[in-house]
């Protein structure tokens, strides 16, 4: 205490940051990513000494906001990032990750003038298309039970290319927010920064294997990132509608995940996943090697299986590699839990 005031201090600079919200939380506020909860005020409050000192359970913590959902970054503008990652650092978290699918714009890249590829703008209310895991396109206006009555018109969403006809300028400015709202929360707030994508089809192939990279090669020249991530794609642990024989598989594969149980795995989804793996590590090495990729899927889960790989892949790929997987989004699958 000096001079009536509270005196915090930390390892760092962010530490410091932390301290100064974790005294502020003994007061009685509380920090949500929806905003704080301030008590009344106490005029017979006053600062005293206190000794105490913290140290994280956990190296890295954060979140994963989803997109493609109205209340997540589809519909965010600068502003919803930024209040989003200050209330994220009030709770003491320092890593933000994104997943991007193909039909959002955050992993596209450009290979040409005017040309864009694996990526599309993001939703609006009224958007024609890629409406994946949402409603039908609807008109804001058009709510029902006195919803209409907060819009102004009918493309609600994103303010940032709206109105723009050129749809790669519209993909290019979306992609400039992200890159603003990772730098911010790199810079400003000490946190680890993550984005990723999904791999399809064969690595084999040279055609699909040279996108690969070439989009690999925009993700790490445009975002400011500690992680890249390398996601399956949703659901394909399980999806083995045309099985082919294993003894097409290399021996590497069989040796190494022999262990997988043939009912619930296909072992050439599993050499797919590595021959991306690798190319993945490869090209991160070579194009900005302080970066560290990130493995991940859908799985621990009574049915998305993609983390049963991993003790395998933990002996062929290199040792910097971390694995993750989003494990138990089924509610329905706890509630049936025995207690």
């Amino acid at each position: 205490v000096e001079d009536g005031k509270q005196v915090v201090h930390g390892a760092s600079p962010v530490s410091t940051l932390w301290a100064a919200y974790e005294l502020i939380g003994s007061w009685g506020v509380g920090f949500y990513l929806g905003g704080d909860f301030v008590p009344k005020p106490d005029p017979a409050v006053r600062a005293t000494l206190v000794e105490r000192s913290h140290s994280p359970a956990l190296a890295v913590r954060g979140n994963v906001p989803w997109c493609n959902f109205a209340n997540g970054p589809t519909s965010w503008n600068p502003q919803d990032y930024r209040t989003f990652l200050d209330q994220m650092a009030k709770q003491k978290a320092n890593f933000i990750g994104f997943h991007s699918y193909d039909h959002e714009p955050f992993a596209a890249y450009f290979p040409g003038e005017n040309q864009v590829r694996h990526g599309h703008p993001l939703m609006l209310a009224d958007s024609p298309h890629g409406r994946n895991w949402s409603p039908k396109a609807y008109g804001a206006r058009k709510g029902p039970f006195g919803t209409d009555l907060f819009f102004d018109r009918d493309s609600w969403g994103t303010e940032v290319g709206m109105g723009e006809a050129n749809r790669v300028e519209v993909m290019r400015a979306q992609q400039q927010l992200m890159i603003d709202a990772l730098a911010y929360a790199r810079t400003e707030l000490g946190m680890k920064t993550c984005m990723g994508f999904e791999v399809s089809g064969d690595s084999a192939d040279p055609d699909k294997a040279g996108a690969f990279v070439a989009r690999m090669k925009h993700m790490l020249d445009v975002y400011p990132l500690d992680y890249a991530w390398i996601w399956q794609v949703e659901a394909s642990s399980i999806r083995h509608d045309e099985r082919k024989p294993e003894s097409e598989v290399s021996e590497e594969v069989r040796q190494h995940f022999d262990y997988l149980d043939r009912s619930a795995h296909d072992l050439h989804e599993t050499e797919r996943m590595l021959g991306w793996l690798r190319l993945a590590h490869k090209t991160i090495k070579e194009h900005r090697p302080e970066v560290t990729m990130i493995v991940s899927g859908w799985g621990g889960e009574h049915y998305l299986k993609f983390s049963d790989y991993y003790l395998g892949l933990d002996k062929l790929l290199p040792k910097d590699v971390v694995f993750s997987a989003l494990d138990y989004i089924d509610p329905l699958h706890l509630d049936k839990q025995p207690t």
